[in-house]
C-alpha cells in the first residue's frame, strides 16, 4: 500500500515537473518570437527611415531640375511671344509699308527660330530610373505624378519641340533664298562696307518690299505664326505642371 502511494506521488511530481517545463519552454518560445518580431519591426523602421531619407534627397534634386525647367520655360515663353508678335507685324502690310527697309531686315533676322534649345532637365529622373527608385514605398502619389511629368508630359512636350524644329524655316538659308529671286541682301545691309550705288539699293528695296508681300513669304510667316501659337500653349502648360510639382514637393519636404 505504501509502495502504491509512493508511486502515485512520484508520478504526480513527474507530471508537475513536465508541466512546469512545458510552461517554461512555452514562455521561452514566446519570448524568442517576440524578440524576433521586435527585431524585424526595428529593421523595418530603419529601412523605412532610409527610404524616406533617400526619397527626400531625390525630391530635393528633382525640385532643382524643375526650377531649371521653369527658368527655361520662362525664357522660351518670352521669346516665342516676341516671335509671334514679330510675325504678326510682318503679316501687316500697313506696318511693313510704314517702316524702313533696315527695320524690315532686323525683323526678318529675329522672327524665325525653332524651340529646339528648350529642353527639360531630366538628369535626376534618369538617375532614378537607372537605380530602380521610380516606384518607392514612400511618397507614392507624388512620385506617380513625377513619373507622369517625365514620361507622358515630357514626351508630349518633346513632340512639340521636334515638330517646331522640323517645320521652322531659316529665312536666310540658301534653300529659302530661292524665293527672294532678284533681291541682293548684302546691298540692303546698312553695315555693308562696300556700299552699292543708290539705284541698285533702291531697286533691292522695292524687291524686298515686294517679297514680304508675296504669297510665298506670307504663307511661310503665317504657318510660323500659328505653329508658334501651339508651341506657346504647350510651354505654358509645361510650366504650370513644373510649378505645381514644385509646390507639392515643398509640401512633402
Amino acid at each position: 500500500m505504501i509502495t502504491l502511494f509512493r508511486k502515485l506521488r512520484y508520478h504526480r511530481l513527474a507530471d508537475l515537473k513536465i508541466s512546469k517545463y512545458l510552461t517554461y519552454a512555452t514562455g521561452e518560445i514566446i519570448l524568442v518570437v517576440i524578440g524576433i518580431l521586435i527585431a524585424l519591426q526595428i529593421n523595418n523602421w530603419n529601412e523605412q527611415r532610409k527610404n524616406v531619407t533617400l526619397a527626400k534627397n531625390y525630391l530635393v534634386e528633382i525640385k532643382k531640375d524643375l526650377i531649371t525647367d521653369t527658368t527655361t520655360f520662362n525664357t522660351a515663353i518670352h521669346r516665342v511671344h516676341k516671335t509671334i508678335s514679330n510675325n504678326k507685324s510682318l503679316l501687316n502690310p500697313e506696318f511693313t509699308g510704314a517702316i524702313s527697309v533696315d527695320s524690315i531686315l532686323s525683323l526678318l533676322k529675329i522672327s524665325y527660330h525653332s524651340t529646339r534649345i528648350y529642353h527639360i532637365d531630366n538628369a535626376t529622373y534618369l538617375k532614378l530610373t537607372n537605380t530602380g527608385f521610380v516606384e518607392p514605398v514612400v511618397f507614392n502619389t507624388l512620385f506617380t505624378e513625377i513619373n507622369n511629368y517625365y514620361n507622358k508630359e515630357f514626351v508630349a512636350y518633346s513632340e512639340y519641340i521636334e515638330w517646331d524644329e522640323d517645320q521652322s524655316i531659316d529665312i536666310f538659308h540658301p534653300d529659302f533664298l530661292d524665293i527672294y529671286k532678284s533681291i541682293d541682301l548684302p546691298e540692303l545691309d546698312s553695315k555693308n562696307e562696300n556700299q552699292p550705288n543708290i539705284q541698285s539699293k533702291e531697286k533691292n528695296q522695292v524687291y524686298l518690299r515686294g517679297f514680304i508681300n508675296s504669297s510665298s513669304f506670307r504663307n511661310a510667316t503665317w504657318a510660323n505664326y500659328n505653329r508658334k501659337g501651339f508651341v506657346l500653349d504647350r510651354l505654358l502648360l509645361q510650366k504650370k505642371l513644373a510649378t505645381d510639382l514644385i509646390k507639392k514637393i515643398d509640401q512633402e519636404l
